[in-house]
């Protein structure tokens, strides 16, 4: 008995959709990596710092403080920037579900 392939079969995914998948992943994990290891070595710069002088190493706490400051500062313009995208899109009210 021989086998003859579907015709009306799709044919398996190629490189191209192997890439583009792989690509949107890493979009996805980078920041979050980043920040894991960002802060993996922020935290032994900061021990570092404490270790080698106690002024050296207040000070580098102080510049993570401060760089968790402008963080939260540019978070705050981020999400006020994607609500009022959201407000601008033409979408539909959200139904009222304390009516019954």
């Amino acid at each position: 008995m021989t086998y003859y392939p579907d015709p009306n079969a799709k044919k398996p995914g190629g490189c191209l959709e192997t890439l583009v998948l792989t690509k949107i992943a890493f979009e996805v994990l980078l920041p979050a990596l980043a920040f894991i290891f960002g802060s993996i070595i922020a935290l032994v710069l900061i021990i570092w710092a404490f270790a080698t002088s106690p002024w050296l190493g207040l000070l580098a706490l102080g510049a993570a403080g401060v760089a968790i400051w402008l963080l939260t500062i540019w978070d705050k313009r981020r999400v006020a920037r994607l609500e009022a995208e959201i407000k601008d899109l033409d979408l539909p009210p959200p139904p009222d579900v304390t009516k019954r």
